[in-house]
């Protein structure tokens, strides 16, 4: 079902646009997970601002577990693994003494989106301790312009924050068998060759999956899917051959 040519080129030109997206509310400025280590003598709240893969500033509050007061660590770092990304390997980042219970850092530990696997080495007046902890980023903000057109699927064109566009579509976007699509291209419209992508996709009933891609050109991709109806959502990123990263999201309801 997969078809090698491209439904970009038959859609119409913008005066079909029927909305603008703008970027969307603020979200909360960020992302918050608690933990403990195995034998709950440590309790470390993780705190990261914003939150969105890239830079971020880190926060960990490390207590008592039974008292809640301020633990005498010595030393923390944390370090990350992305989940089900071997592919990109694991970054350590060392914090910083601040006030009372809390150390800090900043760093761009958190590269690309999706949920990351952290683990905190908390180092006392005896032995080290480990703190598991999952922290899943925050879609950034975004603009996206969606273009409808009777008898076509309906076209998502995304304003990429280093420049350039990512235009994306499900194909029929019914119930059932489907193909989801995944352009980039540069600021001067030209298709942006792209050197690897990874992308996901959450069902209407919440489960997340990994989709495996198909490359039709070199910033195109595609998979094939089946969907329920409801609200689908979909999340890509991927890395141009000349560096720089680039990722989008799009939802779409399924009818």
């Amino acid at each position: 079902m997969l078809a090698a040519t491209a439904l970009l080129s038959q859609l119409p030109p913008g005066k079909f646009v029927v909305s603008q997206a703008a970027a969307r509310p603020a979200p909360p400025p960020s992302v918050q997970v608690e933990g403990n280590d195995y034998a709950t003598s440590v309790r470390l709240v993780l705190t990261v601002a914003p939150g969105t893969a890239g830079p971020n500033a880190f926060t960990a509050k490390v207590t008592d577990y039974d008292t809640g007061a301020a633990w005498p660590a010595s030393r923390v770092a944390l370090e990350f693994t992305p989940s089900g990304r071997p592919d990109v390997g694991a970054a350590t980042l060392e914090l910083t003494k601040g006030d009372g219970e809390s150390w800090r850092g900043q760093g761009s530990m958190l590269s690309i989106q999706g949920r990351w696997n952290v683990v905190a080495l908390v180092q006392g007046p005896g032995a080290a301790v480990t703190v598991p902890l999952k922290v899943q980023t925050r879609p950034a903000a975004q603009q996206v312009q969606v273009s409808q057109v009777p008898g076509q699927p309906t076209l998502y064109t995304i304003t990429l924050a280093a420049g350039g566009t990512l235009q994306t579509y499900v194909d029929p976007g019914r119930p059932g068998a489907n193909t989801v699509h995944f352009t980039f291209f540069t600021p001067a419209g030209d298709e942006q060759p792209m050197r690897e992508a990874h992308a996901s996709m959450t069902t209407p009933s919440g489960t997340t999956r990994a989709l495996a891609l198909l490359r039709l050109g070199p910033g195109h991709f595609a998979a094939n899917v089946d969907l329920g109806p409801g609200q689908a959502s979909f999340e890509i990123d991927a890395t141009a051959r000349r560096g720089g990263a680039a990722a989008g999201r799009f939802e779409q309801l399924i009818k």
